[in-house]
């Protein structure tokens, strides 16, 4: 069968979730800092503005400026090959309770997503620290705001021609983007999951998973699969019709044994392995603290979606920025008894204390002194 990818945005019901007036109202505080090399006729303007930008050539052939802007004060040069063929690499740091959420370990992930695919970041994790915090600041978040920031580093500037050689060096670019949800929860709404049939996603043997790439068009094409079903997310299988991850995020299922409240290790979460999904921040926290509750942990190459409708059985999503996301249905089969589960819930409160804890992340009024500390303090997986 082939999909009309357009069906979705036909009707009424599919109008966009994110409307005019609340992205406007958002963009209103958002900042963005932008690094990249400044060619006349090319970069965006206002990155000649003396009064408004640095000069950062000192280390550098060519001139590259910086600076932080409002979002509708700059935008990214067309010939930038991030935009021409999603040639870049990006990580997303959840902002909640005046710190940034595992900072540390979202930059180790950049860092290696871009060796992997050989982009050179202009600077090192401490330099780039500052640099979210200054942006942070000049969106004015306060400690009760809760929000996202999108780290975003592109192969950069260059012509038409789709080989890296053809670029000239990477454009960095931070969104401090502010979030309405509550920031004492860290779990939102339930949702039912589809099933992509027409879509799969790429093996190992295709792209490695977990280079967390610019290019999304194999989850937006399984979004789209699941629009068409009435659905927001959908679970994306490999060729051989093993569960990879969920559009959403990262994909945990739970099976609850008989005995499971005085005897946790009979209660199993399970998820598939890094061979097909991302080994992503907020996969890494989930398993754990699972492990740290003592409830059993299994990481799968053998999972099918549909096994997991039933009763004694849980299963969430987890997005980028360690919210968790309750799943209720898989193709209209019932989870459990259709609510968030008792082991989700468990496990939610844990993430969440995480989220208050000042150990697990950067303040957003850290000091130069304060970031070059966080900087070099042993991971959060490293502690135990």
């Amino acid at each position: 069968m082939q999909i009309d990818f357009n069906d979705p945005f036909t009707h009424k019901s599919a109008e966009p979730l994110f409307g005019p007036d609340r992205l406007a109202r958002a963009c209103q505080k958002a900042r963005v800092f932008v690094s990249m090399p400044y060619v006349k006729g090319v970069s965006p303007r206002i990155l000649a503005a003396a009064e408004r930008c640095r000069d950062d050539s000192a280390s550098t052939s060519f001139e590259r400026h910086e600076g932080i802007f409002e979002l509708d004060e700059i935008g990214l040069s067309p010939l930038d090959h991030g935009s021409l063929f999603g040639d870049g690499v990006f990580e997303d740091v959840s902002l909640a309770f005046g710190r940034l959420f595992v900072l540390q370990e979202h930059l180790a992930n950049l860092y290696d997503s871009a060796r992997k695919v050989s982009i050179s970041i202009p600077f090192s994790e401490e330099r780039m620290a500052r640099r979210i915090v200054q942006t942070v600041e000049a969106a004015g978040f306060a400690e009760k705001d809760r929000g996202r920031i999108r780290i975003t580093v592109t192969r950069g500037i260059g012509s038409l021609d789709i080989h890296p050689r053809e670029s000239l060096a990477p454009t960095v670019s931070i969104i401090a983007f502010p979030l309405e949800n509550d920031a004492d929860s860290i779990v939102e709404e339930p949702t039912e999951l589809a099933v992509s049939r027409e879509v799969r996603r790429q093996g190992g043997d295709v792209i490695d998973p977990n280079i967390r790439s610019c290019s999304g068009l194999n989850s937006i094409l399984g979004l789209l699969d699941s629009a068409i079903k009435g659905k927001r997310d959908t679970i994306l299988v490999n060729m051989q019709g093993i569960v990879a991850e969920a559009t959403s995020g990262h994909v945990f299922f739970i099976f609850r044994g008989e005995g499971w409240e005085s005897n946790p290790a009979r209660a199993t979460l399970i998820t598939p392995s890094p061979e097909h999904c991302l080994a992503g921040i907020a996969r890494d926290l989930v398993l754990l603290e699972t492990r740290r509750l003592g409830f059993s942990v299994r990481e799968a190459d053998d999972m099918q979606a549909i096994d997991f409708a039933g009763p004694d059985r849980e299963c969430f999503a987890m997005s980028a920025d360690c919210s968790l996301i309750p799943v209720t249905r898989i193709e209209n089969r019932i989870i459990g008894d259709g609510r968030q589960g008792p082991v989700t819930e468990k496990i939610a409160q844990v993430i969440a204390r995480d989220k208050h804890n000042p150990e697990y992340g950067l303040s957003i009024t850290a000091n130069r002194d304060e970031v070059t500390r966080y900087i070099e303090q042993p991971t959060v997986y490293e502690r135990d």
